[in-house]
């Protein structure tokens, strides 16, 4: 990774933002960020104090090829209907099949990277249907696709908060995917 950093500035799209997580952690890795879209209006304002970028609304309604190329699209894509506190009806609800966007716009513009996060339960809702369906559609559209949990408790965050996190490698890419070490198992040698 850190050689297809160096090869040139790479730039990413942050879709369904919020208030810039993915935006946060690219940016420190040099990454430029050219596009961002997020529809709740609060987040939306803050994402542009953070970043000064005004982030596009409903990304439903914006044409893929509206959007500008780039290396690696980021997705933290509505959560609700995969939440043990929602209603849990997954991709069927219309907040999930906001998950066809983003293999719209990936299908379109073909970045070597895309990275989704969502919450866990995502794995298994619906007997792991969703799962399966995630990872069919980005396989149809030429990724390979891998998954981590991660807790933001077991990273220094002063919270405990299990993630999903979804990593799409284009096929024809030059790069692997290694999940990130437990920093409680990889303590410092004595």
């Amino acid at each position: 990774m850190r050689h297809w950093l160096g090869q040139r500035q790479r730039r990413f799209i942050d879709l369904f933002a919020g208030i810039g997580g993915f935006h946060v952690g690219l940016a420190q890795r040099g990454l430029a960020c050219v596009f961002a879209s997020e529809i709740d209006a609060a987040a939306a304002s803050a994402y542009q104090a953070n970043f000064r970028m005004a982030p596009a609304g409903d990304i439903s309604a914006i044409e893929a090829r509206d959007i500008p190329a780039h290396d690696v699209l980021c997705a933290g894509f509505p959560c609700q209907p995969f939440s043990r506190a929602g209603k849990r009806q997954g991709l069927e609800d219309d907040r999930g099949q906001l998950f066809h966007e983003i293999v719209r716009i990936a299908k379109h513009h073909q970045p070597e990277l895309l990275l989704l996060e969502n919450v866990p339960t995502i794995l298994t809702i619906d007997g792991g249907a969703a799962q399966r369906e995630i990872y069919a559609r980005l396989d149809d559209i030429g990724y390979r696709l891998q998954h981590v949990v991660l807790n933001a408790g077991d990273y220094g965050l002063p919270q405990r908060r299990q993630r999903v996190y979804f990593v799409g490698i284009r096929r024809d890419a030059d790069m692997t995917f290694r999940a990130p070490p437990h920093p409680l198992l990889t303590l410092p040698a004595m």
